[in-house]
């Protein structure tokens, strides 16, 4: 692949590939940095991709990647933080703890049965199952973007709903 070849072909897919891992992320500095990133990782390696075909899916996926890898570090950070957090709450009074525990856990799940019966499906196959938009597309005989439309609808109404409980704890 040239140079104006490549040119072309990030021209081509740059935009698509920032807006699904603004998805992801949902922060489109970091989206745009993230494929950015992959286009760079694909740069150097083109010579040992020989279909060119496969080159969209090839720099999506590395994209992907990146964008996972990405929110993995956040996870961990987040959790150490809440640890550290929660160690230092849970000594000061376990009892109002284990309470406000139990009423989150009730509210999550009040929130998730709250949600239409699709989006639940296809939240709990994404988040509880773990599986793929893909597997979740093929399992329920969906498009991937209507599977990633549920997810998002999901997701919108399960932030609102939990966001009360954030919103009666944190301030």
């Amino acid at each position: 692949m040239e140079l104006d070849e490549f040119s072309t072909f990030f021209q081509q897919h740059y935009p698509t590939l920032c807006a699904r891992i603004n998805l992801l992320v949902q922060q489109s500095d970091l989206a745009e940095d993230l494929v950015q990133d992959a286009f760079v990782k694909f740069w150097e390696v083109k010579p040992v991709l020989l279909n060119k075909n496969a080159a969209p899916g090839y720099v999506a996926k590395m994209a992907v990647n990146n964008a996972l890898a990405h929110l993995r570090t956040k996870r961990q950070q987040e959790k150490k933080m809440k640890d550290l957090v929660a160690g230092q709450s849970m000594a000061s009074n376990p009892t109002e703890e284990g309470i406000n525990y139990n009423e989150s856990e009730k509210k999550l799940l009040d929130a998730l049965q709250s949600l239409p019966p699709a989006c639940r499906e296809i939240f709990i196959l994404s988040r509880y199952e773990q599986m793929s938009y893909k597997e979740i597309a093929n399992q329920l005989d969906l498009s991937i973007r209507t599977v990633e439309n549920q997810l998002l609808k999901a997701l919108k109404i399960m932030r609102e709903s939990l966001l009360a409980l954030a919103t009666y704890y944190f301030f």
